[in-house]
């Protein structure tokens, strides 16, 4: 017997595998770096440097949230452009 994990429904799984996944911004990390999440079946995606979307993995997931703590802490110490 197989059992569906409390995250996941079959119904949505199977609109996602008929029609695809329907994306939903989660959280942006940087500018060119954003983590989605599906909302039928709630897999989670995150694009990868080129720019392609892949399952967010742990792995990603960890390198997601360095990036995001390198750009808060990076942009807290940027001057602001001042414009004569």
């Amino acid at each position: 017997m197989k059992s569906t994990s409390a995250k996941t429904s079959s119904f949505g799984q199977l609109k996602c595998k008929l029609f695809g996944h329907k994306l939903v911004l989660k959280q942006k990390v940087t500018d060119s770096v954003s983590e989605y999440c599906c909302s039928h079946c709630n897999e989670e995606f995150s694009t990868n440097p080129q720019g392609k979307l892949e399952r967010l993995t742990n792995k990603t997931r960890e390198i997601n949230e360095c990036l995001r703590d390198l750009f808060t802490r990076r942009s807290k110490h940027r001057l602001p452009n001042v414009t004569p």
